[in-house]
């Protein structure tokens, strides 16, 4: 199963003032759609750059054993984890390591060439944008993923990528990218690009982003974990958050189910950067909330200017690149800016999906994220959309009238 950003189309706390009476009201409406759905547990919040207004959990972390999903509850986000890298970078650019215009061929361990197009120039801000001309090959990204020593109830058979021998285990990120990506490698090849020109073509991939990732490893000389922990994850207050879910205790993470509701074992993956983030909707709200705050002017993760340039369109109006999905206006650094003008990433893998968003116009932020995969199942994808637009129609009714 791939990490994609899900193509639909996107429509307890106390809050201060005319609003005291809503979280209970909203409480209720969402637990009413819990009832009426199949989804096995999820959390939501709603967000602006002083706080977060509301947060609640719902169902089941663990149907079998009866523990709830709470808002606390730790899961994967998917594709969420792509924000982060677009942070990252930003910050390296503001510590002067690159531009968004450097060649990565300055900045990585190994070369990389697209065979159709091997004298063309990638630079960094193509891989932010997807625009470098990788592509995510199937038969090569379903072997990052990587089995836990923990088990599950289905079949490894079904998760194409595992292995149980662990012959996948020994492979770092740098190595695994490299055998893809570099000539020479033992799986490179043109099925790994497209033949289009850097900055020509939009093609969502994984691979860009996790050698995205490595750029930041070589250019701090930390791990993207080790860096991501120190300069993101703890400033964020997301000190239960990690890269792998071996690296969190068990007891306060949710079970991963299929749509037929029986549980995937846990894993990991070796290109991890691209989503693998193991987070709370508690914590992940803390870290949209200090987004915000630092897009409003205050202090956070980068300067007012660096956020902005992170959330900014990169592609000029008249000059988008081809195959852009309609659904997308344009493209932040691995933040997604939408036709309905929201700003945020999609997440989703085996068992997880997960939606943060926020309206650049009201600076209201959104999260939802369940325990659940529904990118191929049309009845849990209707029921996840209407508790995503439940969210948002009550969160504009927070927003103080002008």
């Amino acid at each position: 199963m791939f990490r994609f950003c899900i193509t639909l189309i996107l429509s307890g706390c106390v809050l201060a003032g005319r609003a005291q009476h809503q979280p209970d009201t909203l409480t209720q409406h969402l637990q009413a759609r819990y009832r009426a759905s199949r989804l096995p547990g999820f959390a939501v919040a709603l967000i602006n750059a002083d706080s977060v207004w509301y947060e609640h959990g719902f169902g089941w972390a663990d149907r079998e054993n009866k523990r709830p999903y709470t808002a606390s509850t730790i899961q994967s986000v998917g594709s969420v984890s792509k924000t982060l890298i677009g942070v990252a970078l930003m910050q390296c650019v503001e510590k002067g390591l690159f531009t968004l215009d450097t060649p990565i061929n300055q900045l990585l361990p190994f070369r990389v060439v697209n065979p159709h197009y091997p004298t063309d120039t990638i630079r960094v801000r193509h891989l932010a944008t997807h625009t470098s001309g990788l592509v995510d090959n199937e038969r090569t990204y379903l072997q990052t993923y990587l089995m836990a020593p923990r088990g599950g109830t289905v079949p490894i058979s079904q998760l194409k990528g595992y292995d149980r021998s662990g012959r996948y285990k020994q492979e770092t990120l740098r190595s695994f990218l490299a055998s893809c990506l570099s000539p020479g490698g033992s799986r490179y090849g043109p099925q790994q690009f497209a033949p289009t020109h850097p900055g020509q073509a939009y093609a969502y991939t994984n691979m860009g982003a996790a050698l995205a990732a490595l750029i930041v490893e070589t250019q701090t000389n930390q791990s993207y974990a080790d860096y991501t922990r120190q300069h993101i994850l703890l400033p964020a207050g997301m000190t239960h958050s990690a890269w792998s879910g071996v690296d969190i205790d068990p007891r306060l993470q949710a079970k991963a189910y299929s749509s037929e509701q029986r549980s995937y074992p846990s894993y990991t993956s070796i290109t991890y950067p691209d989503g693998n983030l193991r987070t709370s909707c508690h914590e992940l709200a803390r870290y949209l909330r200090l987004i915000l705050a630092n897009r409003a002017g205050g202090t956070g993760l980068l300067t007012p200017s660096g956020i902005q340039a992170v959330l900014a369109p990169q592609f000029e109006g008249t000059s988008l690149p081809s195959s852009l999905p309609a659904r997308e206006s344009n493209a932040g650094l691995f933040w997604i800016i939408r036709s309905n003008g929201l700003i945020g990433h999609t997440g989703s893998d085996p068992g997880a999906t997960a939606f943060l968003f926020f309206d650049p116009q009201t600076g209201l932020g959104r999260l939802l994220m369940t325990n659940i995969d529904i990118d191929t199942d049309p009845e849990l994808t209707k029921q996840f959309v209407m508790i995503w637009n439940l969210l948002g129609q009550a969160g504009q009714q927070l927003v103080p009238k002008k």
